[in-house]
This record gives C-alpha cells, sequence and structure tokens, in this order.
C-alpha cells in the first residue's frame, strides 16, 4: 500500500498495490497497483483511507481517466474534448440520482469541484521507492501539463485535441520560451521529431536526476546509477521501476469499492463458490479483492434454505434473482426520472453489487446491494437540440461499442444514412425566430412505414440553382403513397436562404441526401433489462449469455410473428402462445442453478406458473407487441417522463417476488408445521 498525497488536505488516501507472486518482486510487474475494473475511457483502482495509525478505515474505488484510449472509428463526437465532457455529464448525473435517492455514491476524498470530477496531474510511480510524484519537465524540472492549445498543436502539425483522441502533455514555461518539446505515451509512426513517448521522457530524465534539487524525487536517490547509468549501452532501470499513474492530466472520482458484476451476482445466488467467481475474474485485482470478500464472509452460509430438502431452495434461489432485478428496474427508473435521458448500455459490467452489512442476521444473498454504473452513454448529436431543447427532436448517439448480447437490435443495426432522395417543399413557416420547413420526401430506399414516430431525420440539401445549402433536423410521417411528410425542427435562416426557399415551394429539389435516426431512449433500457432478467435466470456455466440470447430472440421473433394473427392484441392468446415457446430446453427450470445437473431434482419444486410468470416478463421487456410488452415500439414513452415505461416493468417484477415470497414461505404444511413448533415451546414452559 503506498500513500497518494495528490493535496495535502488528504494525505491518508493510499493506494493498493498488487501482492508479487512467489519469487517475485515489485518491481517486476507492469501494472503494480489493484485493478478493479476498466472502461473505455477509464479504469478503476483500489483505494483505501488510513487512520492515524496506518489503520485502514475504509476501501473505496478510484476511477480514473485512461491514459490510452482504444482505437475507435471515426465517429461524430469521439475526441478528446467529447470524452473530458463525457466526465463531466456523468458526476452531474450521479450527483442528480443521489440526492434524489439520498444515495452515497461518491466518497470525497479527491478535492472537486460541485458537478464536475477531480483533476489529478501528470503522475509518475516509483515501484522500487513506492512514492509518488508529479510528472515535471526535464529541461527545468515544472510542471507537465496537458497541451490544449489547438492552434499550437495545429501550427506543429499534431493531432487538435477537438477532432481526434490524441493526447499531449508539455511544460508551459518551456513553450512560452520557444522551446518545442512535447511528449505522448505511444508516439505514432510520422509523428513530427518534437514528440517523445514515456519511455523518451524517463531516459531525458537523467541529467535531472543527477543533480542536486528537489524537482524530482530521483535527485539524491541512491537508485540514481542504475536507473541513470552512464553507459549508454546498459539499460536503464528507470524504465523498470517507473510506471506512470496517470501520463495525462486525468479526471477521477471515488467511489464505494463493488466486487461483484451482474452476472457473478447470479451465478453466487444460483449456488456457486466464491472460489468459481474468483477463478473467472478477469482482472487479478478484482480477483484478490472477491478473495477478501470471501475470506471476510468467513464461511457463512450464503442462502437461508441451502440445505432444505423440500424445494425451497429453488424458490430462494429464483426469489433472490428476480429481487435484484427489481434493484436494478429501479436504478434504472431514478436515472430516466432525474436526467430524462436513457442509459443505452446496461450491461452486467455496469450493473455492480456489494453484499451490505449484516442485516437482522440474513445471508449473503439477501443482502446485495446494486449500482447501476456507466452513466453519461446517452450523448447528444452535437447538431441538435441541447437539453433544454425538445427531447423529441434530439438526436442520441449510439453508445460507441455495442453488446451482442444486451443491446437493443435498433442499436446493433446499420444506421441508414447518405440515402439519396428528391424533396418538394410544401411550406415554409414562420416560427418564433426561426423557420419551419415542410416538404415530401420521395427515395427508392425508403419505406415510410418503417419510420418511428420519434424517429430524427437529417436532411441535406445542396443545389446550385438557384444556390442552397442547408441542413435540418425533424419527423416524419407516412404521406401519399410512398412519400414521407417532413417536418423540420426550427431553423435559423437569414432572409436570402428564407426568400429562396419560399420561391421553391411547390417544386422538388434533386439534390438532397437523407439520414435517419431511430429513437434510442427508454424502450432501449427495457430491453437491456429484460436480457439481464434472463441471463440471471437462464445462464450457467453449461449455458452461456449469448446462447440465452438466441434462445431469446428465437421466441421474440415467433411470438412477433404469432401476434400479428391475433385481433387486437389479445393478451391471454399472446401468453398462451409465450408459454408454449417457453417450453424449450433453454429455460429449463435447473438453469436457475449454477451448477444445473446437480440440481434437477430441487428445480422441479419450483412451481410452474412462478417460474414461467418470471420468463414472461422477462419476454414483455424484450418484445415490441400492442397489448403484450412493456414497449410497443421504439417510440413508446413520454419524453417528459421516461421513467413510466421501466417502473411498470418494475411493477411486475414485484408483483413476481410477492408470488414467489407467498409460496417460499407459505408452503402448504408450514402452518402445521408452526403450530407444532408452538405447541412444543408451550408444553416446554408449561404454557397453557
Amino acid at each position: 500500500m503506498a500513500a497518494w498525497p495528490l493535496h495535502p488536505e488528504n494525505d491518508a488516501l493510499c493506494l493498493e498495490l498488487v501482492e508479487p507472486p512467489a519469487g517475485r518482486a515489485l518491481v517486476d510487474l507492469v501494472d503494480p497497483f489493484v485493478t478493479l475494473g476498466r472502461g473505455t475511457f477509464s479504469r478503476t483502482l483500489l483505494g483505501t483511507l488510513q487512520g492515524p495509525r496506518g489503520n485502514v478505515v475504509r476501501e473505496v474505488a478510484i476511477t480514473i481517466q485512461s491514459d490510452e484510449y482504444p482505437l475507435l472509428p471515426d465517429e461524430a463526437g469521439t475526441t478528446c474534448d467529447e470524452v473530458d465532457r463525457g466526465w463531466s455529464r456523468k458526476v452531474a448525473l450521479i450527483e442528480q440520482t443521489d440526492r434524489a435517492a439520498r444515495g452515497t455514491t461518491l466518497v470525497e476524498v479527491l478535492a472537486r469541484e460541485p458537478g464536475e470530477p477531480a483533476l489529478l496531474p501528470p503522475t509518475l510511480f516509483c515501484k522500487e521507492r513506492r512514492a509518488f510524484f508529479a510528472s515535471v519537465c526535464p529541461a527545468c524540472g515544472a510542471p507537465l501539463r496537458d497541451v490544449r492549445d489547438d492552434g499550437l498543436l495545429e501550427a506543429e502539425r499534431l493531432p487538435r485535441r477537438d477532432r481526434s483522441l490524441v493526447r499531449f502533455v508539455a511544460c508551459a514555461t518551456c513553450l512560452a520560451a520557444g522551446r518545442r518539446r512535447f511528449w505522448t505515451l505511444v508516439r505514432e509512426a510520422g509523428t513530427a521529431a518534437t514528440v517523445g513517448d514515456q519511455l523518451d521522457l524517463l531516459r531525458a530524465y537523467a541529467p535531472l536526476a543527477r543533480r542536486p534539487g528537489e524537482a524530482l524525487p530521483c535527485q539524491g536517490c541512491a537508485h540514481v546509477p542504475t536507473c541513470y547509468p552512464d553507459d549508454e549501452a546498459r539499460p536503464p532501470d528507470v524504465l523498470r521501476m517507473m510506471v506512470p499513474v496517470t501520463f495525462f492530466e486525468a479526471r477521477a472520482i471515488a467511489t464505494e469499492p463493488l466486487a461483484l458484476r451482474w452476472d457473478e451476482c447470479a451465478a453466487l445466488l444460483g449456488g456457486a463458490a466464491w472460489s468459481d467467481l474468483i477463478a473467472r475474474a478477469e482482472e487479478p485485482g478484482r480477483a484478490a479483492f472477491l478473495h477478501r470478500m470471501s475470506a471476510r464472509s468467513g464461511g457463512e452460509p450464503t442462502h437461508l434454505f441451502a440445505h432444505d430438502a423440500a424445494g425451497r431452495f429453488a424458490l430462494e434461489v429464483l426469489r433472490v434473482k428476480v429481487g435484484l432485478f427489481a434493484q436494478l428496474c429501479r436504478a434504472a427508473a431514478e436515472l430516466h426520472r432525474q436526467t430524462r435521458a436513457p442509459h443505452l448500455a446496461i450491461t452486467p459490467a455496469r450493473a455492480m453489487a456489494r453484499i451490505a452489512g449484516d442485516a437482522g442476521g440474513l445471508p449473503a444473498a439477501w443482502r446485495l446491494s446494486l449500482r447501476l454504473l456507466g452513466l453519461g452513454h446517452a450523448r447528444v448529436h452535437g447538431g441538435t437540440a441541447g437539453e433544454g431543447d425538445d427531447p423529441g427532436v434530439a438526436v442520441r448517439l449510439r453508445p460507441r461499442s455495442t453488446d451482442p448480447v444486451f443491446s437493443a437490435p435498433v442499436l446493433r443495426e446499420r444506421l441508414l444514412a447518405d440515402l439519396p432522395v428528391a424533396v418538394t417543399l410544401r411550406r415554409v413557416q414562420a416560427s418564433g425566430p426561426g423557420v419551419v420547413l415542410e416538404a415530401d420526401l420521395d427515395g427508392d430506399r425508403i419505406d415510410p412505414a418503417e419510420v418511428g414516430e420519434k424517429d430524427v431525420l437529417e436532411l441535406s440539401i445542396t443545389q446550385g440553382r438557384p444556390p442552397l445549402a442547408l441542413s435540418a433536423l425533424g419527423l416524419g410521417e407516412s404521406g401519399a403513397g410512398r412519400s414521407l411528410r417532413f417536418r423540420s425542427r426550427p431553423l435559423a435562416l437569414d432572409a436570402a436562404t428564407r426568400a429562396t426557399l419560399e420561391q421553391l415551394c411547390g417544386q422538388t429539389l434533386s439534390r438532397a441526401r437523407l439520414a435517419i435516426h431511430p429513437c434510442v431512449h427508454a424502450p432501449v433500457d427495457v430491453y437491456a433489462l429484460g436480457m439481464m432478467l434472463f441471463t440471471s435466470v437462464l445462464a450457467n456455466e453449461t449455458q452461456p449469455a449469448v446462447d440465452v440470447a438466441r434462445a431469446v430472440e428465437d421466441v421474440a421473433s415467433r411470438l412477433a410473428l404469432a401476434a400479428r394473427g391475433v385481433a387486437g392484441g389479445d393478451t391471454a392468446v399472446l401468453e398462451e402462445q409465450a408459454v408454449r415457446y417457453l417450453a424449450g430446453e433453454p429455460f429449463a427450470k435447473r438453469h436457475v442453478f449454477a451448477q444445473p445437473a446437480a440440481h434437477e431434482a430441487g428445480a422441479a419444486a419450483i412451481p410452474d406458473d412462478l417460474w414461467l410468470g418470471v420468463l414472461l416478463v422477462g419476454l414483455r421487456a424484450v418484445t415490441m407487441i400492442r397489448g403484450f410488452s412493456v414497449c410497443r415500439g421504439l417510440g413508446d414513452f413520454d419524453p417528459a417522463h421516461p421513467e413510466v415505461k421501466v417502473e411498470y416493468l418494475l411493477q411486475l417484477a414485484e408483483g413476481m417476488v410477492r408470488r414467489i415470497d407467498a409460496a417460499l414461505f407459505g408452503l402448504p404444511g408450514r402452518t402445521r408445521e408452526v403450530r407444532a413448533a408452538i405447541a412444543r415451546v408451550a408444553h416446554d414452559l408449561k404454557v397453557d
């Protein structure tokens, strides 16, 4: 464990260090920190707060902006500046939902402004001395900082922050003096000679390290001769001793540590041993943290009825899994309520839990406390409505990466963009300070019936006679024949452009392009929640989540096809059809256990109506069938109250919890057992 003095008022914050394997030292490890998880643009380290005597007061999870961003396709908004804004968006959402739920997600151990994450300087760590220090300029010893001057970067023929994911640090003092020297984590081929990478920076510290002073902790250190040898043929030990905590300026937040992912919770609730979870943990640091949690449990039972022979164990497993799903629904509904924005990336890695403290002697399966992570994925297209505008005309970008199991089909499908269309202007109408356009769109690749009520159309018109160039966002609806009627949101146009449009009313313009942005909002999250429920009760060591997804998608498509022949969306008929489709092997009751083969007989004790009731809740979430599903389409939600759809799903889950509780704690013969126990106690105490 190493103290991390990021600011003077908090010298008790420490980062947990990995315990080296037998025969190896900490300096031999590439990453010496206990890593709990990694996101697209972040990583989470385990930290502790220490008391005055060095004792651990509490554990914290420190989520830090990544040094190295992944290689992503060129898509709108994926720049350094957008990533920075995403952190601010995430913290604001956490604060907003915390205030409403009176939660305590953030642990305030890092200096920060309200609504903003903490900002950490570029920081290095010496594994030999177990000490942190700020990165400094090798030439003058002044602090290194991120280069945010896009004009300077462009003049140096380096990628700008507002157009790329490439970052650089430099010394402001040296830049002001005309000394152009930049540093980056990974130097790409063809980069200017004025740029060095992290290894170049560490080697460049040699002259400064040999001089007396306090700019660099290496100054005066006994390891300088080996870290920075005079003989250039000898490899410098500094490359082995030093590692960046964060090479660039990094945003960071501290939260309570959550060790169990959604799928691990499901496995634990399904009877898996702690050793199984530890063996499957992808991050070595998180595996160590899980091992610590296992040791703290002291071998206490995970379930109430683990050794019950009357079939209550299987019911308990189903009950705690549905109860955990209800927690997830509450978290998603609160996000929708407070932000009026979707999550769009609900996956097992972003639904994590901890085992809460002792609560009335209940075992671990009944004490899981879940939080929804990864807030801020719902990015609004830069050129569309802002948070204060009509949410029905805001293009929300898809997540940068989609999950094949939990992402709704609309997120996995190819975006319909750059479609050639003919535009017939019908009306140009003033709307406040702006102008609203109404037009008919005709194109061979457009089916008006497939355009949803809240899908956003992005229309671009460019022509030379008369000269016209504009881009407009709006909504569409079916027009005459195969035409699509388009109505734009208010546009700010100059007088000349407006006059040109008025002259063109009734005419057809052939030089136009159309992009159709499907509505991605609350129904997308409802789908993900449904898949989370299905995988929690059906995925295990013999049936992976991807197989569950295939089976569910097959049932959903068959049910959607059957619904076309059901008049008026008859719910009873659709439920009967669904029950028949859910009779296959992938939906067998034994899959509720982590090891299905070992609990064949016990699983059979789950009543059919309860098992099918849970599966139907999931099926209502992943389908869009009028009269049966939670959402009848992608646009089936109220933008002012998007939480309603998830709250309805929550009601279905809570209804199943009550039904399972009644069966679990009120089994036939239970009353007789209770009366007999009371009679025995009365006899022993001689109470009449």
